[in-house]
């Protein structure tokens, strides 16, 4: 495993480790970052949109973070 940005066409998902956990799944390329995540359906515990959407929130806040103190 290794976090070079000359692996592009690399991808990578994985599945949650515990029934009522999450995969998540991450790829740290030039520009850009990417994830996979995946949960159970059976679950009623799990949201993987839920998830998803805490995390799209949580990097914007990150972003806004490092550019704001950037400069």
């Amino acid at each position: 495993v290794t976090p070079d940005p000359s692996f592009e066409e690399c991808y990578l998902c994985y599945g949650p480790v515990v029934s009522d956990g999450y995969g998540c799944a991450y790829g740290i390329q030039k520009n850009q970052l990417f994830f996979a995540i995946s949960d159970l359906k059976s679950n009623s515990r799990t949201n993987g949109i839920g998830f998803e959407s805490a995390l799209k929130d949580a990097l914007a806040e990150l972003r806004y973070l490092l550019e704001t103190t950037a400069k």
